[in-house]
């Protein structure tokens, strides 16, 4: 992906429902998780966990949508937003974090963090430094994907 805000979403990655992943999962791009994730996420893009999904894993996005269950520590650049009947189990630093009516959350949840802390937590974790996260924010405005 360029730099420069582009016209066209980006392409998202599925994780199929009855697919089952044991291991980490690292990429550059958006992922849409409907089956189970056992290990390490680290996306630098949109993640969204769909209804019925299951993460048990520590998280690391540009943004997280959960409408399933993720049990794990979330570390996400922009926002967070648990939809109803979505439900995190683990700690979540994000600068935004938004809960639906019935969506839940049992662990702490940060919101004092800096984008550039987070950046730099993300980059430790990824080995490198992730270009989308530097300049998502407009490339986000003009692109949000749907279901978000």
């Amino acid at each position: 992906m360029a730099n420069a805000p582009s016209s066209t979403p980006t392409a998202w990655s599925l994780l199929a429902a009855r697919l089952e992943i044991r291991g980490h999962i690292k990429g550059d791009g958006d992922l849409r998780i409907a089956g189970r994730v056992a290990g390490w996420v680290d996306v630098r893009g949109d993640l969204v966990v769909e209804r019925g999904a299951t993460v048990e894993a520590d998280v690391s996005a540009q943004s997280l949508a959960v409408h399933g269950q993720v049990v794990g520590n979330v570390t996400v650049s922009d926002y967070c937003i648990i939809h109803p009947g979505g439900n995190i189990t683990g700690d979540v630093r994000a600068p935004r974090v938004m809960i639906g009516d019935g969506g839940r959350c049992r662990g702490n949840i940060d919101t004092q963090v800096q984008r550039d802390e987070i950046l730099d937590a993300v980059i430790q974790r990824l080995g490198e430094e992730p270009e989308l996260l530097r300049v998502g924010d407009a490339r986000w405005a003009k692109n949000r994907p749907s279901g978000i």
